[in-house]
């Protein structure tokens, strides 16, 4: 397992790098996944309307609730910040369990109701529980349409669902610009 460290101008090209991955699906909506899929999704098909929901594992509220230690994470030397990142990745459930059912808004079901092809985007795919449960709630939608899937990274083994476009599937940690652990030194 290995981290890399994505500065604002390669994150901006591995989001491009994605989306000429993803070209030739055509996509006429775009549904990303909060928070990380909205950075990742906002610089995907600028043309197409997108839309976002919100989903997210209990273990990213936990590491919400410890903001107040980003400021000594960030200090710390590389190798320790990686050291802990793949830490943490290890420790966090890797099962094959599906996520409760996700319930759309009004808003988001009339607007995917008028799509035929649609991109869920995301950052990362740990246990895929989130992206599946955001598919799933998509293709519970009357009407015909084609759902496909892209994130920047897989980070486990086999997960439950896996996107269709990807740059890395291979088990590699991203740091985020926006990550408690970014820092670009």
């Amino acid at each position: 397992m290995r981290v890399l460290t994505l500065t604002p101008d390669i994150f901006r090209e591995h989001c491009l790098r994605l989306q000429a991955e993803a070209e030739l699906f055509c996509p006429d909506l775009i549904v990303t996944i909060a928070r990380g899929g909205d950075f990742v999704g906002e610089l995907m098909f600028p043309e197409v309307t997108h839309i976002s929901v919100k989903r997210q594992r209990p273990s990213t509220e936990t590491k919400q609730d410890l903001g107040y230690l980003a400021k000594f994470i960030r200090k710390l030397p590389v190798c320790l910040r990686n050291a802990i990142r793949i830490t943490e990745s290890a420790c966090t459930s890797a099962g094959k369990h599906p996520a409760a059912p996700l319930s759309l808004g009004n808003k988001e079901t009339n607007i995917i109701s008028k799509a035929s092809r649609i991109l869920v985007v995301d950052d990362a795919v740990d246990s895929g529980a989130t992206l599946a449960a955001v598919i799933d709630a998509i293709n519970t939608i009357p009407g015909d349409r084609t759902v496909a899937s892209a994130a920047i990274t897989v980070t486990k083994r086999n997960p439950l669902i896996s996107p269709d476009y990807t740059l890395y599937n291979n088990r590699t940690l991203v740091r985020f610009p926006w990550s408690m652990d970014y820092s670009e030194k």
